[in-house]
C-alpha cells in the first residue's frame, strides 16, 4: 500500500492556522532580535514577504555572520616599540578629525575640563568630522522616516567617517604599527559594511536610540577593561616589542563591537547588533 496523501483541505487548513507567520515575527527578524538561524525578511515592492539573506547581503558566506564586520591583520610580535611608546603623539592629527577609542577620551577629557576647554572634549571624542556625521546623521533620520529611504550622500558622509575611523582606532589601540592614510585609503584594518538599502524599515530607525540602551552596560565593561588591556599592552610593545595575543584578540574584537554599535547608530544599516565579541 502506497502511503496516504493528505486532502487538499488539509493542507489549505495547516496554511491558515499553522504555517503562516505572524506579522511581529518578520518585524523581530528584519531587526535582528530573532538570531541567524532565522532568515532576515525584506518587503517587496508588491507588498509580499520575500527572503533575504544575510549571506547574500554579504556576496556569500556565513549566513550567522553579522553585515559590520572589523577585519585587522594580526600583528603580535616583531613590534616598533618606539613607535609603540609615542603613538599618542602620532596618532593625535588623526584623533583631532575622527576622535579615538574610549581610553584616549577618557585621558583628556577631565584634563581639557580642567583647562578650561570643555568644548573641545566633544570633538576630541568623536572628532571634528564626527560632529558633521552626526548632524548629516539627524538630517537623514529625518528623511528615512518621511520617505523610507537614505539619501545617498548622507549615508556616504557616515561610511567615509566610520571607515577612516576604523583605520585610527586600530593604530591608536597599537593592533597595527604602519600608519594609516588621512581619509580613505587602503590599510591593513578595515570596516566591511553593508551595501546601501533601497527602502529602510523606518520603525526600527525611528527608535534608533531606545534599542541601543540594552548595549550600554555591556558597552561600559568592556571600554573600562579595554582601558586596563590596552595600558599593558603599550607597555608590552614599547619594552618588549610584542602584544600578547589574548590581549590583542580581545581588543580587536571590542574594537570591532563598538564599531558594529557605531554603524547602527549611524542608520548604516537596520540589522540589530548582537551581544557578542567576534
Amino acid at each position: 500500500m502506497g502511503t496516504p496523501q493528505r486532502s487538499p483541505r488539509t493542507i489549505t487548513r495547516t496554511w491558515g492556522t499553522r504555517s503562516r507567520p505572524r506579522w511581529w515575527r518578520f518585524r523581530l527578524a528584519e531587526m535582528g532580535f530573532m538570531g541567524a538561524s532565522v532568515e532576515r525578511r525584506a518587503r517587496t515592492s508588491e507588498g509580499f514577504m520575500s527572503p533575504c539573506y544575510d549571506g547574500a547581503v554579504l556576496g556569500g558566506g556565513d549566513g550567522a555572520a553579522h553585515p559590520v564586520r572589523f577585519e585587522v591583520e594580526p600583528a603580535y610580535a616583531g613590534r616598533r616599540r618606539l613607535s609603540g611608546f609615542l603613538r599618542f603623539l602620532f596618532a593625535l592629527p588623526h584623533l583631532v578629525f575622527t576622535g579615538g577609542p574610549s581610553l584616549l577620551g577618557t585621558l583628556l577629557s577631565p584634563l581639557l575640563i580642567v583647562a578650561g576647554l570643555a568644548p573641545l572634549t566633544i570633538p576630541l571624542s568623536v572628532g571634528a568630522f564626527g560632529v558633521i556625521t552626526a548632524l548629516a546623521t539627524i538630517v537623514a533620520w529625518l528623511v528615512i522616516l518621511v520617505t523610507g529611504r537614505h539619501p545617498r550622500d548622507l549615508r556616504e558622509v557616515a561610511v567615509f567617517y566610520l571607515g577612516w575611523r576604523a583605520k585610527v582606532v586600530a593604530y591608536a589601540l597599537l593592533l597595527r604599527d604602519d600608519y594609516p592614510s588621512f581619509g580613505s585609503g587602503g590599510y591593513t584594518a578595515t570596516l566591511v559594511l553593508p551595501p546601501p538599502l533601497a527602502t529602510r524599515d523606518r520603525f526600527s530607525v525611528a527608535l534608533r536610540l531606545p534599542l541601543l540602551i540594552p548595549h550600554l552596560p555591556a558597552l561600559a565593561f568592556l571600554n573600562a577593561a579595554l582601558t586596563a588591556i590596552s595600558v599593558v599592552a603599550w607597555l608590552a610593545v614599547a619594552l618588549f616589542g610584542r602584544y600578547p595575543r589574548p590581549l590583542y584578540d580581545f581588543s580587536a574584537a571590542v574594537a570591532g563591537y563598538s564599531l558594529r554599535l557605531e554603524a547602527y547608530l549611524l542608520l548604516i544599516h537596520d540589522v540589530f547588533p548582537p551581544f557578542r565579541l567576534d
